[in-house]
């Protein structure tokens, strides 16, 4: 698997209208530690979090950080680790505290 299928995957399955409705923006396939995942910067919150990045785990599990990034300064805000799928849309929801379904 490379970064792009990963990433590819991980948006498949949050689905597009999770991503408008967190105001995301500049999705990005990374690279982290040699695991794949996708990164994003989201809309204005009450935790102060400014991007999103979900890796795939050798455990076939996710990980879920919440970071803010200001200038050249990037401080991570949450990190939550051995997340299913199920449970990837209620992690992010309550680490941004924004809702990513009607």
């Amino acid at each position: 698997m490379n970064a792009m299928k990963v990433a590819e995957a991980i948006q498949a399955q949050l689905g597009s209208r999770a991503f408008q409705m967190m105001g995301a923006s500049n999705l990005l396939a990374v690279t982290d530690d040699g695991l794949f995942g996708l990164q994003w910067k989201i809309g204005r919150n009450s935790k102060g979090a400014t991007h999103v990045r979900v890796v795939l785990e050798v455990t076939d599990t996710y990980r879920v950080d919440t970071f803010a990034v200001r200038g050249l300064k990037q401080k991570t805000l949450s990190t939550a680790r051995m997340i299913g799928v199920e449970q990837l849309k209620r992690t992010i929801e309550e680490a941004t505290a924004l809702y990513l379904s009607l």
